[in-house]
């Protein structure tokens, strides 16, 4: 299962989706507003999105955690 699929599966079954999705994603979007990302700066792509796995396995146990108490 990929991430979004598990996104999809929380939005299904969880009454508060939203905020759920929102908190995975800020482990790996540190700026979740698009606008305010420089895609010129080749370089400083960390300041917007993580490199790093933790992150995303971080992400992963936020949403999974959320379908098994739904």
């Amino acid at each position: 299962i990929e991430d979004f699929e598990l996104c999809q599966m929380v939005k299904e079954k969880c009454e508060n989706a939203d905020e759920i999705i929102n908190r995975a994603m800020a482990c790996v979007l540190p700026e979740m507003d698009v606008s305010k990302w420089d895609f010129a700066d080749f370089h400083g792509r960390t300041k917007y999105m993580s490199h790093e796995n933790d992150d995303y396995q971080k992400a992963r146990s936020i949403l999974l955690d959320a379908l098994k108490e739904a």
